[in-house]
């Protein structure tokens, strides 16, 4: 959640229109396909470093896609 480049996506996507960022909370590098299948996936409610919402899973990156598109985040 500290990665600067993450706070830019966001920043840059707000014109145009709701962001909502789920990210993991520790890096996944070289990671990103895994899927965790052993434990439950926790969310929590953090803040970016210019301090708008965000949610941080420790789950993989792939697993946060999966939360976004089917729990975490609802369409609007």
């Amino acid at each position: 959640m500290l990665a600067p480049g993450l706070l830019a996506l966001a920043q840059a996507m707000r014109p145009l229109g709701q962001v909502t960022v789920l990210a993991p909370d520790r890096n996944w590098s070289a990671s990103g396909h895994v899927k965790t299948l052993d434990k439950p996936l926790r969310v929590k409610d953090v803040r970016l470093a210019d301090g708008s919402p965000a949610l941080a899973c420790d789950g993989a990156p792939s697993d946060c896609v999966a939360l976004a598109a089917l729990a975490c985040c609802p369409s609007r």
